[in-house]
């Protein structure tokens, strides 16, 4: 299927200085799509927590690496 883009409103880049260097976020009507490192990461221990059994498991590190 097509997509009819006289649908689609227009679009329009805003630079944002909360959005960390080298990430995206894209509002559309549909909902918002976070391509920041930081988001990604956070999927990323999400998907680990759950996957290991615990939470958690970034802050430990971190503190015994200190």
């Amino acid at each position: 299927k097509k997509l009819d883009l006289s649908e689609v409103s227009k679009e329009a880049l805003i630079p944002d200085p909360n959005v960390e260097r080298g990430g995206v976020i894209v509002e559309t009507d549909f909902g918002i799509l976070d391509k920041t490192f930081s988001h990604q990461w956070e999927l990323v221990e999400d998907i680990f927590e759950e996957v290991v059994g615990f939470e958690g498991y970034t802050e430990r590190t971190e503190k015994e690496v200190e």
